[in-house]
């Protein structure tokens, strides 16, 4: 992958990302541009960790119950698109 193109990611990978008692996110997804101009989107809708307060999780809920809702690790499989061309867009809320 292209240093630029890592550089996005990294910077990416590490905003909003955890549990949210009361962090401040920006924006619920983050969109990554290519390196150079290519025809694909590659979208991680709900591979994140963020459980914002408004969400209103049931508290008796186990933590596991609602990670195994995610699609982890997705924004991962998808990390090197820029380089080849495509678009990210990396949503930072979990799929509780």
């Amino acid at each position: 992958m292209e240093a630029r193109a890592k550089q996005s990611m990294a910077a990416t990978m590490g905003t909003g990302r955890g549990s949210a008692g009361g962090e401040q996110v920006a924006a619920p997804f983050t969109v990554v541009e290519p390196v150079r101009s290519g025809r694909f989107v590659f979208a991680s809708p709900h591979s994140g960790a963020l459980y914002p307060a408004d969400m209103r999780a049931d508290p008796a809920l186990p933590w596991s119950s609602l990670t195994s809702a995610e699609d982890a690790l997705v924004d991962r499989m998808i990390a090197s698109g820029p380089a080849h061309g495509a678009v990210l867009m990396l949503g930072w809320l979990g799929r509780a």
